[in-house]
Protein backbone atom coordinates (compact mmCIF):
# COMPACT_ATOMS: atom_id res chain seq x y z
CA UNK A 1 0.00 0.00 0.00
CA UNK A 2 1.32 3.43 -0.97
CA UNK A 3 -0.22 6.77 -0.05
CA UNK A 4 0.95 10.32 -0.68
CA UNK A 5 -0.44 13.32 1.19
CA UNK A 6 0.05 16.71 -0.46
CA UNK A 7 -1.40 19.56 1.65
CA UNK A 8 -0.51 22.20 -0.91
CA UNK A 9 -2.99 24.79 0.36
CA UNK A 10 -5.92 24.91 2.76
CA UNK A 11 -8.11 24.91 -0.36
CA UNK A 12 -6.19 22.05 -1.98
CA UNK A 13 -5.26 19.16 0.33
CA UNK A 14 -4.62 16.29 -2.08
CA UNK A 15 -4.15 12.59 -1.33
CA UNK A 16 -3.19 9.79 -3.73
CA UNK A 17 -3.11 6.09 -2.93
CA UNK A 18 -2.43 2.75 -4.56
CA UNK A 19 -3.00 -0.70 -3.05
CA UNK A 20 -1.66 -3.93 -4.58
CA UNK A 21 -3.19 -7.28 -3.64
CA UNK A 22 -2.29 -10.82 -4.67
CA UNK A 23 -4.06 -13.98 -3.52
CA UNK A 24 -2.61 -17.47 -3.88
CA UNK A 25 -3.03 -20.77 -2.08
CA UNK A 26 -5.48 -23.60 -2.02
CA UNK A 27 -7.67 -25.91 0.01
CA UNK A 28 -7.09 -29.55 0.97
CA UNK A 29 -9.09 -31.97 3.05
CA UNK A 30 -7.57 -32.97 6.38
CA UNK A 31 -10.12 -35.66 7.14
CA UNK A 32 -13.66 -36.86 6.39
CA UNK A 33 -15.94 -33.97 5.48
CA UNK A 34 -19.71 -33.78 5.85
CA UNK A 35 -20.03 -31.00 3.30
CA UNK A 36 -19.72 -31.17 -0.45
CA UNK A 37 -18.26 -27.72 -1.15
CA UNK A 38 -15.34 -27.68 -3.62
CA UNK A 39 -11.86 -27.83 -2.13
CA UNK A 40 -8.98 -27.27 -4.53
CA UNK A 41 -6.49 -24.72 -5.76
CA UNK A 42 -7.35 -21.06 -5.37
CA UNK A 43 -7.49 -19.07 -8.57
CA UNK A 44 -4.45 -16.77 -8.36
CA UNK A 45 -5.77 -13.22 -8.38
CA UNK A 46 -4.00 -9.87 -8.47
CA UNK A 47 -5.49 -6.40 -8.40
CA UNK A 48 -4.36 -2.77 -8.19
CA UNK A 49 -6.75 -0.41 -6.39
CA UNK A 50 -6.15 3.34 -6.83
CA UNK A 51 -7.75 6.15 -4.88
CA UNK A 52 -7.83 9.94 -5.15
CA UNK A 53 -9.03 12.44 -2.56
CA UNK A 54 -9.30 16.18 -2.16
CA UNK A 55 -10.12 18.27 0.91
CA UNK A 56 -10.74 21.98 0.89
CA UNK A 57 -11.29 24.21 3.94
CA UNK A 58 -13.42 26.91 2.35
CA UNK A 59 -13.66 28.97 5.55
CA UNK A 60 -12.92 28.18 9.17
CA UNK A 61 -15.27 25.43 10.30
CA UNK A 62 -16.36 24.41 6.78
CA UNK A 63 -14.51 21.63 4.99
CA UNK A 64 -15.48 20.22 1.61
CA UNK A 65 -14.22 16.85 0.39
CA UNK A 66 -14.42 14.68 -2.70
CA UNK A 67 -12.95 11.27 -3.40
CA UNK A 68 -12.84 8.43 -5.90
CA UNK A 69 -11.64 4.95 -5.02
CA UNK A 70 -11.62 1.47 -6.48
CA UNK A 71 -12.05 -1.74 -4.52
CA UNK A 72 -12.79 -5.37 -5.23
CA UNK A 73 -14.27 -8.55 -3.79
CA UNK A 74 -13.27 -12.16 -4.39
CA UNK A 75 -15.87 -14.78 -5.27
CA UNK A 76 -17.44 -16.30 -2.16
CA UNK A 77 -15.73 -19.05 -0.18
CA UNK A 78 -16.54 -22.17 -2.15
CA UNK A 79 -16.68 -20.60 -5.62
CA UNK A 80 -13.07 -19.44 -5.57
CA UNK A 81 -11.90 -23.02 -4.85
CA UNK A 82 -14.14 -24.62 -7.49
CA UNK A 83 -12.75 -25.77 -10.83
CA UNK A 84 -15.44 -23.73 -12.56
CA UNK A 85 -14.34 -20.61 -10.69
CA UNK A 86 -10.69 -20.63 -11.76
CA UNK A 87 -11.20 -18.19 -14.62
CA UNK A 88 -13.17 -15.63 -12.59
CA UNK A 89 -12.02 -12.04 -12.15
CA UNK A 90 -12.67 -10.04 -8.97
CA UNK A 91 -15.94 -8.16 -8.55
CA UNK A 92 -14.93 -4.47 -9.05
CA UNK A 93 -16.36 -1.52 -7.09
CA UNK A 94 -15.68 2.14 -7.87
CA UNK A 95 -16.96 4.68 -5.36
CA UNK A 96 -17.38 8.42 -5.82
CA UNK A 97 -18.18 10.55 -2.80
CA UNK A 98 -18.68 14.23 -2.07
CA UNK A 99 -19.23 15.59 1.41
CA UNK A 100 -19.07 18.50 3.76
CA UNK A 101 -18.05 18.79 7.41
CA UNK A 102 -19.22 21.67 9.60
CA UNK A 103 -18.03 22.71 13.06
CA UNK A 104 -20.30 25.72 13.67
CA UNK A 105 -19.54 26.02 17.38
CA UNK A 106 -17.21 24.36 19.85
CA UNK A 107 -18.37 20.87 20.73
CA UNK A 108 -20.61 20.43 17.67
CA UNK A 109 -19.70 18.58 14.47
CA UNK A 110 -22.02 17.94 11.51
CA UNK A 111 -21.13 15.83 8.49
CA UNK A 112 -23.04 14.92 5.33
CA UNK A 113 -22.00 12.95 2.26
CA UNK A 114 -23.50 11.64 -0.95
CA UNK A 115 -22.02 8.61 -2.66
CA UNK A 116 -22.39 6.40 -5.70
CA UNK A 117 -20.96 2.89 -5.81
CA UNK A 118 -21.31 0.99 -9.12
CA UNK A 119 -20.04 -2.58 -9.40
CA UNK A 120 -19.07 -4.69 -12.39
CA UNK A 121 -18.05 -8.31 -13.01
CA UNK A 122 -20.61 -9.70 -10.59
CA UNK A 123 -20.30 -13.48 -10.24
CA UNK A 124 -23.22 -15.64 -11.35
CA UNK A 125 -23.83 -19.38 -11.51
CA UNK A 126 -24.30 -20.59 -15.08
CA UNK A 127 -24.86 -24.23 -14.08
CA UNK A 128 -23.87 -26.33 -11.06
CA UNK A 129 -20.09 -25.89 -10.72
CA UNK A 130 -19.86 -23.40 -13.62
CA UNK A 131 -19.55 -19.66 -12.94
CA UNK A 132 -18.90 -16.47 -14.88
CA UNK A 133 -18.44 -12.73 -14.42
CA UNK A 134 -21.62 -11.06 -15.55
CA UNK A 135 -23.74 -8.16 -14.40
CA UNK A 136 -23.62 -4.62 -13.05
CA UNK A 137 -25.21 -3.01 -10.01
CA UNK A 138 -25.38 0.46 -8.52
CA UNK A 139 -25.63 1.62 -4.93
CA UNK A 140 -26.12 5.29 -4.17
CA UNK A 141 -27.26 7.27 -1.20
CA UNK A 142 -26.52 9.72 1.56
CA UNK A 143 -25.04 9.54 5.03
CA UNK A 144 -25.38 12.17 7.72
CA UNK A 145 -23.84 12.27 11.17
CA UNK A 146 -23.53 14.63 14.07
CA UNK A 147 -21.64 14.83 17.35
CA UNK A 148 -22.46 17.08 20.28
CA UNK A 149 -20.43 17.54 23.45
CA UNK A 150 -23.44 18.87 25.34
CA UNK A 151 -21.50 19.39 28.57
CA UNK A 152 -18.07 18.20 29.72
CA UNK A 153 -19.90 15.15 31.11
CA UNK A 154 -22.44 14.44 28.35
CA UNK A 155 -21.64 13.42 24.76
CA UNK A 156 -24.02 12.36 21.99
CA UNK A 157 -23.62 11.10 18.42
CA UNK A 158 -26.07 10.14 15.70
CA UNK A 159 -25.57 8.54 12.26
CA UNK A 160 -28.18 7.98 9.55
CA UNK A 161 -27.81 6.49 6.08
CA UNK A 162 -30.10 5.92 3.13
CA UNK A 163 -29.08 3.59 0.30
CA UNK A 164 -30.82 3.02 -3.02
CA UNK A 165 -29.74 -0.01 -5.04
CA UNK A 166 -30.35 -1.07 -8.63
CA UNK A 167 -29.50 -4.06 -10.81
CA UNK A 168 -28.36 -2.48 -14.08
CA UNK A 169 -27.27 -5.51 -16.07
CA UNK A 170 -27.94 -9.22 -15.58
CA UNK A 171 -28.07 -12.33 -17.70
CA UNK A 172 -31.68 -12.66 -16.51
CA UNK A 173 -33.44 -9.61 -18.01
CA UNK A 174 -36.31 -9.89 -15.51
CA UNK A 175 -33.92 -8.86 -12.71
CA UNK A 176 -32.81 -5.61 -14.36
CA UNK A 177 -34.32 -2.65 -12.52
CA UNK A 178 -34.81 -4.53 -9.26
CA UNK A 179 -33.10 -3.79 -5.95
CA UNK A 180 -29.91 -5.57 -4.89
CA UNK A 181 -30.67 -8.20 -2.26
CA UNK A 182 -29.30 -7.89 1.26
CA UNK A 183 -28.88 -4.09 1.42
CA UNK A 184 -31.10 -2.20 3.93
CA UNK A 185 -32.51 1.06 2.60
CA UNK A 186 -32.32 2.81 5.97
CA UNK A 187 -30.03 2.44 8.97
CA UNK A 188 -29.34 4.59 12.00
CA UNK A 189 -27.28 4.65 15.19
CA UNK A 190 -27.52 6.91 18.24
CA UNK A 191 -24.88 6.81 21.00
CA UNK A 192 -24.81 8.64 24.32
CA UNK A 193 -22.26 8.73 27.11
CA UNK A 194 -22.92 10.47 30.44
CA UNK A 195 -20.63 10.77 33.43
CA UNK A 196 -22.83 12.13 36.26
CA UNK A 197 -19.94 12.13 38.73
CA UNK A 198 -16.24 11.39 38.55
CA UNK A 199 -15.38 7.72 37.95
CA UNK A 200 -18.94 6.73 36.94
CA UNK A 201 -20.20 6.50 33.33
CA UNK A 202 -23.52 5.55 31.76
CA UNK A 203 -23.81 4.77 28.05
CA UNK A 204 -26.60 3.87 25.65
CA UNK A 205 -26.74 2.76 22.03
CA UNK A 206 -29.84 2.54 19.83
CA UNK A 207 -29.56 0.88 16.43
CA UNK A 208 -32.08 0.66 13.61
CA UNK A 209 -31.77 -1.57 10.54
CA UNK A 210 -34.43 -1.10 7.88
CA UNK A 211 -36.18 -3.59 5.63
CA UNK A 212 -34.28 -5.13 2.73
CA UNK A 213 -34.89 -7.49 -0.17
CA UNK A 214 -33.99 -11.11 0.55
CA UNK A 215 -33.90 -12.53 -2.98
CA UNK A 216 -32.97 -11.32 -6.45
CA UNK A 217 -36.60 -11.25 -7.63
CA UNK A 218 -37.56 -8.97 -4.73
CA UNK A 219 -40.49 -11.18 -3.75
CA UNK A 220 -39.39 -11.56 -0.11
CA UNK A 221 -38.31 -8.88 2.36
CA UNK A 222 -36.62 -8.99 5.75
CA UNK A 223 -38.29 -7.03 8.53
CA UNK A 224 -36.73 -3.94 10.05
CA UNK A 225 -35.57 -4.11 13.65
CA UNK A 226 -34.35 -1.93 16.51
CA UNK A 227 -32.07 -2.74 19.43
CA UNK A 228 -31.15 -0.83 22.58
CA UNK A 229 -28.01 -1.46 24.65
CA UNK A 230 -27.24 0.08 28.05
CA UNK A 231 -24.17 -0.04 30.27
CA UNK A 232 -22.77 1.43 33.47
CA UNK A 233 -19.13 1.43 34.57
CA UNK A 234 -17.05 2.55 37.53
CA UNK A 235 -13.32 3.29 37.58
CA UNK A 236 -11.56 3.10 40.90
CA UNK A 237 -8.33 2.46 42.74
CA UNK A 238 -7.46 0.00 45.47
CA UNK A 239 -3.91 -1.23 45.68
CA UNK A 240 -4.50 -1.51 41.92
CA UNK A 241 -6.62 0.24 39.33
CA UNK A 242 -9.86 -1.38 38.25
CA UNK A 243 -12.89 -0.85 36.05
CA UNK A 244 -16.14 -2.63 36.95
CA UNK A 245 -18.99 -2.70 34.46
CA UNK A 246 -22.51 -3.96 33.88
CA UNK A 247 -23.84 -4.18 30.32
CA UNK A 248 -27.28 -5.15 29.04
CA UNK A 249 -27.55 -5.79 25.30
CA UNK A 250 -30.96 -5.80 23.61
CA UNK A 251 -32.63 -4.36 26.71
CA UNK A 252 -36.12 -4.62 25.22
CA UNK A 253 -35.50 -8.27 24.23
CA UNK A 254 -36.40 -7.58 20.59
CA UNK A 255 -36.85 -10.61 18.34
CA UNK A 256 -34.94 -10.10 15.11
CA UNK A 257 -32.69 -11.75 12.52
CA UNK A 258 -29.24 -10.40 11.77
CA UNK A 259 -29.45 -11.87 8.27
CA UNK A 260 -32.14 -13.50 6.13
CA UNK A 261 -31.58 -15.55 2.99
CA UNK A 262 -33.37 -18.10 0.86
CA UNK A 263 -31.53 -21.38 0.17
CA UNK A 264 -33.15 -24.20 -1.77
CA UNK A 265 -36.50 -22.48 -1.54
CA UNK A 266 -36.30 -22.32 2.26
CA UNK A 267 -35.98 -19.11 4.26
CA UNK A 268 -32.87 -19.24 6.46
CA UNK A 269 -32.66 -16.89 9.44
CA UNK A 270 -29.66 -16.00 11.60
CA UNK A 271 -31.38 -15.06 14.86
CA UNK A 272 -30.12 -12.05 16.79
CA UNK A 273 -29.05 -12.45 20.40
CA UNK A 274 -31.82 -12.08 23.02
CA UNK A 275 -31.48 -9.83 26.04
CA UNK A 276 -27.97 -10.48 27.37
CA UNK A 277 -26.53 -9.31 30.68
CA UNK A 278 -22.77 -9.10 31.22
CA UNK A 279 -20.82 -8.02 34.29
CA UNK A 280 -17.09 -7.92 34.77
CA UNK A 281 -14.05 -6.22 36.17
CA UNK A 282 -10.82 -5.17 34.48
CA UNK A 283 -7.73 -4.85 36.67
CA UNK A 284 -4.68 -2.71 35.96
CA UNK A 285 -1.67 -3.67 38.13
Amino acid sequence: FLEVQAPLHRLFDLSLGLRADRFTGGCRLLGPETGSDPCGELNDLSHLSPKLGLRSEIVAGVQFRASWAEGFALPNNFVKYAVGGQALDPNIFRQTEVGIKLTPIEGVMLDAAAFRLPSTQEVRTVAPGIFENSGKTRRQGIEASGEWQVTPRLWMRGVYSYVETLVQENSDPTLVGRAVAGVPSHSANVDMNWSPVDSWALSANWRHVGRYQVNATNTAQADAYDTLDLSVSHDGKLPFGYRAYLRIDNVLDATYATSVSIIGGQTVLAPGAPRTVRAGIQITP
